[in-house]
């Protein structure tokens, strides 16, 4: 049974996945990753797929290597690649676990290539668990629907092809193949709160009620579709909110026209569509009253764990950039090297008639520095010099971002803002030989227009 309806998934979302994908399974070495493992190297021969695996050591416990060379003994047998990814779950604020999962998953996003399938082992118990988990804390529909079967992921998908099978039946298939695991004793460990409800809430509520799992099942199934209507709606809102063709920026005015329950509907899908963590209740009260309320020629700020929304020209963007520098000296740039800075990349192409002169950009010249406030450039056909300020305020680049574009200085002079202007007295002429200079993260700038 477990295998007919593993492969009946797995053809299910082949479609979705690109020519050639890999399905790559999510492989800690315990029970229910074996027998993922397993069943799928038992369907090799009846879909087309590349197979590897993952596995991430988190360093939590003494046996961590161990389990690693397991994984490796195992995956070698099967024939298969195995990626092994480290990561030091310990070091930094807040609960290991978290950590690890946070960091597991970034570490398995970027070994996805574009259309290729990550394949988790969550089955019915763990669906379970995350459905009182997120009750507990109060979670909304989207929590309360837990798990989905397949969804988005990095640049491909994520797939649980055992979320309909209870632990005992992966018990029993592991049984009855032999399969060898790990076991991780941090698992019987109730001080943490997935571990508590497996151990000691679970076994109670089904003493009284044996068959929970069909019940909630079909809950946790009715939470996804009123999910899935829910975000139609905010789909909606946000077509007609958004100021930009990327939906980065959101219309104050056009959100305050809209009841409270859809605004905070709007709000949370919108940044879920940015890869943002969700704000609490009492964030969405702050961003309706100090931004989207505000007057239209305020600015302003709201923040959380992980993100940050922005109010500039009565527009709301949010991030999870810091968009200042602590740079303030300038940084030497020996032309065409790249240049790493504010976390993108400076580039200098040779190209004639075009960018800064070469004739003045040698050896030592030509240094690296970001908006401080109180400079000057003149622009071509102008015969006094401009004020960055007035520049930015003019193309509409938000005060949170101007600190983050790079300045090009030769010979202390500033020469240039990196896509945006070079001063009359460095711009190569018609005939001049000259450096086309670009920065990766350019893109990610938004450029707000007067009202």
């Amino acid at each position: 049974m477990l295998r007919s309806r593993v492969l009946a998934s797995l053809q299910a979302w082949q479609a979705s996945l690109s020519p050639g994908a890999t399905l790559y399974v999510a492989f800690s070495g315990g029970l229910d990753s074996h027998v993922l493992l397993h069943l799928v190297c038992s369907l090799r021969d009846e879909m087309d797929y590349r197979l590897a695996a993952i596995h991430v050591n988190h360093h939590l416990h003494v046996d961590s290597d161990a389990w690693a060379e397991h994984c490796q003994r195992l995956t070698h047998r099967y024939g298969i690649a195995l990626h092994g990814v480290d990561i030091a779950a310990n070091d930094g604020d807040g609960s290991p676990e978290e950590r690890a999962r946070t960091q597991r998953y970034a570490e398995m996003a970027r070994v996805l290539q574009t259309g290729d399938l990550l394949l988790t082992a969550h089955h019915l118990d763990d669906q379970l668990e995350t459905f009182f988990l997120q009750l507990f804390r109060g979670a909304g529909v989207l929590g309360l629907a837990a798990m989905p079967a397949i969804k988005r992921f990095a640049r491909g998908w994520h797939g649980r092809p055992l979320l309909p099978f209870q632990r005992q039946q992966l018990v029993d298939y592991a049984g009855q193949h032999q399969l060898q695991w790990v076991e991780d004793t941090s698992n019987a460990d109730r001080r943490y709160d997935r571990n508590h409800i497996r151990h000691a809430l679970m076994p109670v509520i089904k003493r009284r009620w044996p068959h929970v799992a069909a019940p909630l099942s079909r809950y946790i199934g009715i939470a996804a579709d009123t999910q899935q209507l829910v975000d139609a709606l905010a789909g909606g809102d946000l077509d007609q909110a958004s100021s930009d063709k990327k939906q980065r920026l959101l219309n104050c005015e056009i959100i305050a026209g809209l009841p409270v329950a859809r605004q905070n509907n709007l709000l949370r899908y919108w940044l879920r569509r940015r890869d943002l963590p969700l704000p609490a209740a009492r964030h969405l009260g702050e961003l309706r009253r100090s931004l989207i309320k505000a007057s239209p020629d305020k600015a302003g700020v709201v923040s959380w764990p992980g993100a940050k929304v922005y109010r500039y020209r009565n527009c709301l963007y949010a991030t999870d950039k810091t968009f200042t520098t602590t740079c303030h000296a300038l940084i030497n740039w020996s032309l065409p090297d790249k240049l790493m800075i504010a976390g993108g990349e400076l580039r200098a192409n040779r190209m004639r008639g075009r960018g800064l002169k070469q004739g003045l950009c040698g050896d030592g010249s030509v240094r690296v520095g970001f908006y401080q406030g109180g400079e000057r450039i003149r622009l071509p056909q102008r015969a006094h010099h401009s004020r960055l300020k007035k520049l930015f305020q003019a193309v509409g680049l938000p005060p949170w971002q101007r600190r983050w574009v790079p300045f090009i200085y030769i010979n202390e002079q500033l020469a240039m803002v990196v896509g945006l202007w070079t001063a009359a007295e460095f711009i190569a002429g018609e005939h001049d030989p000259g450096w086309d200079i670009s920065w990766s993260l350019f893109d990610q700038l938004i450029f707000i227009a007067k009202k």
